[in-house]
């Protein structure tokens, strides 16, 4: 039950003894997550949240962004799960607010949602396309995470007892 931190950034945890069809070990609790995590590759949050959630309880109508050129939607599920949709001209962003889960749930959600590990590794082994800048991972701080390379950004914070997901691109 010793805290541990793990290589990869901050993550904080303790190893946790599970008993799996009559065997007993241990496993890192930082990798366990109250939320389903979504299972499929290119599954998108809105489909993520529908399997986890059910249909949003309300749909705010789209707001035009007149200085933007685009669209923001508001989302809002019977769990307390909001999901903003914004959409314009050659860009687009998806905030997800999730309340009362871990920072680690939030960093392994939006590692299943926008690929952070494969994106990572890919650059790391030169993987890329040579027009993309590797992706960068930074620690902020203790409860903020932020993933960029050239067209796209993927930030996880925590504020309070709510994890919020933003996810923004563009060509």
């Amino acid at each position: 039950s010793e805290n541990v931190k793990s290589k990869a950034w901050a993550m904080e945890d303790a190893y946790l003894e599970v008993e799996w069809e009559g065997k007993i070990g241990w496993l890192y609790g930082g990798y366990v997550c109250r939320l389903p995590t979504p299972q499929r590759e290119y599954f998108s949050s809105e489909e993520w949240l529908m399997e986890i959630s059910g249909k949003p309880d309300t749909v705010m109508h789209s707001v035009r962004l007149p200085d933007l050129a685009g669209r923001t939607t508001l989302f809002r599920y019977a769990d307390g799960i909001t999901r903003i949709e914004s959409m314009g001209e050659s860009w687009g962003s998806t905030t997800i607010t999730i309340p009362l889960i871990s920072f680690n749930d939030g960093v392994l959600i939006a590692d299943k949602l926008y690929g952070l590990t494969k994106t990572i590794e890919e650059a790391r082994k030169g993987e890329r396309d040579v027009d993309m800048e590797p992706s960068v991972l930074e620690q902020i701080d203790q409860d903020y995470l932020l993933f960029t390379d050239e067209l796209s950004r993927v930030e996880i914070r925590r504020v309070g007892n709510v994890v919020v997901i933003t996810s923004e691109g563009g060509c």
